[in-house]
């Protein structure tokens, strides 16, 4: 009777070595990126970041007086590709749950050439760190699907990547099915700097898959500027539609 317990997982084996087509519509794809070219055509691409609490967005890279009181938890602007469910749904589950690594460099990369074009880049470049799952989640999961867009992001851009400057020191619940004071609430001291003053006098771009409430990011931005970060930016594949995102 194990048999439905497998099948899953071993859809999953089967999806990454034999991959079936794009995630999106199921066309045939030759590239090794699994989008087919229509689908990419179709996604809609954000070329400047937002403010992560009203969504207006900052075309000169940088944060504008109308939102100098809008942050979450210190979190100055997010870079996104797009909307969570604006095409980005399939990406983002290939990602996270199929091990389809290259859709997260992908985005990383697209994401890369646009901040270059915008971002207004002090004399030290910013530190790209993205957030960490805890060592147990990430050894269930195999991979850590932050990375792998950081590892994108840091490609194109060249900024330095730092993965083992935060570290997730307390296993929390899945965030999917919480309100937004419980997802708070789950994260809350859930990270830490590994080496004391890592962060002192950097400006940061956290990197995560999805923003919703924005309660990690606040939560992992809080603790590097609470060890010095200047200033923290945030690059995610897809804003979820929540309170707050009024794109």
């Amino acid at each position: 009777m194990m048999w439905p317990t497998l099948q899953k997982p071993l859809r999953i084996l089967a999806e990454w070595v034999y991959p079936t087509g794009c995630v999106i519509c199921g066309r045939g794809c030759r590239a090794q990126l699994p989008i087919c070219m229509i689908c990419r055509r179709r996604l809609v691409f954000f070329p400047d970041p937002v403010c992560p609490a009203c969504g207006v967005f900052a075309p000169d890279g940088e944060r504008g007086r109308i939102c100098e009181a809008h942050t979450i938890g210190g979190v100055a602007l997010v870079w996104s590709a797009g909307m969570f469910d604006d095409g980005y749904r399939p990406l983002v589950h290939a990602l996270k749950y199929a091990r389809r690594l290259t859709v997260g460099e992908h985005f990383g990369r697209r994401l890369g050439i646009a901040m270059r074009r915008r971002m207004i880049v002090k004399a030290t470049a910013p530190i790209i760190v993205p957030v960490p799952l805890h060592a147990v989640r990430e050894r269930e999961r195999g991979y850590n699907q932050s990375m792998a867009i950081a590892r994108g992001l840091a490609r194109t851009t060249g900024f330095p990547m730092a993965p083992e400057l935060l570290a997730r020191v307390r296993k929390t619940k899945d965030q999917t099915k919480l309100t937004p004071a419980e997802r708070e609430k789950n994260v809350r001291g859930a990270f830490q700097v590994r080496q004391a003053g890592g962060c002192a006098g950097h400006d940061i771009i956290l990197v995560d898959d999805v923003m919703t409430t924005g309660a990690t990011l606040a939560e992992c931005a809080r603790t590097v500027l609470a060890d010095g970060a200047s200033r923290v930016d945030a690059a995610v594949m897809a804003l979820a539609r929540a309170p707050g995102i009024t794109l």
